[in-house]
């Protein structure tokens, strides 16, 4: 009798443990980042930019579709980056990816494309060989962000061009939140600094730049 009895305070204790975590978890958010390169752990300011929203930010990325694993990983991180962004923004951005390729009507998917273009969006071409035939491949590694009325793209194939394709994309995974917020950041602030920044001359890089106008 005493063991079924301890048996079941124990089980209720448990029950209780479990009660109160999911309570806990659903009302606040939590996620610990035990990776080495902190690769899910945006900036403090970041979470400053975001928290002070005052209205929705729609994100539209386009790089979506069939892609290669280099392709697929950067896709992937800029879809947590904008997971972690929706979190701290209070539920005031919203995110979608569109394939560029998606339509079997080649007229009007050059069309969107040269739509894509003048946004500011840049594609990135590539020859791939199927089946012993060559097609060509346009990918569009970016974004536009919308706010109000207004839009910028936000490019994220950043990585130093005369590196291999594989590097290149390391750096633009490294590079993806700055270039979310900075987008954003640039809708947001009404006094928003416009800097033009000759390279190669020992200059700070971008990031430590951003931060003195923060």
């Amino acid at each position: 009798m005493k063991k079924k009895r301890a048996d079941s305070i124990e089980f209720l204790l448990l029950a209780g443990i479990i009660l109160f975590v999911n309570i806990i978890t659903s009302t606040y958010f939590f996620r610990w980042d035990f990776t080495e390169d902190k690769r899910y752990s945006i900036s403090p300011a970041s979470k400053e930019i975001l928290g002070k929203l005052d209205d929705k930010i729609r994100v539209e990325v386009f790089l979506d579709g069939e892609l290669n694993p280099n392709y697929e990983r950067l896709k992937k991180t800029i879809q947590e980056k904008l997971d972690e962004f929706k979190v701290y923004s209070g539920g005031n951005l919203e995110y979608k990816f569109t394939n560029p390729n998606k339509e079997e009507d080649i007229t009007i998917r050059k069309r969107f494309y040269g739509q894509l273009v003048q946004r500011g969006i840049t594609p990135k071409y590539s020859l791939e060989e199927k089946q012993g035939t060559k097609e060509e491949k346009y990918l569009f590694p970016g974004a536009i962000i919308s706010y109000k009325e207004k839009e910028t793209p936000a490019l994220f194939l950043k990585g130093n061009r005369m590196l291999p394709e594989q590097e290149q994309l390391n750096q633009s995974v490294e590079g993806v939140e700055f270039e979310l917020i900075s987008a954003i950041r640039k809708l947001t602030n009404e006094k928003f600094k416009k800097l033009a920044v000759i390279e190669g001359h020992g200059e700070y890089p971008k990031e430590e730049i951003l931060c003195l106008y923060q």
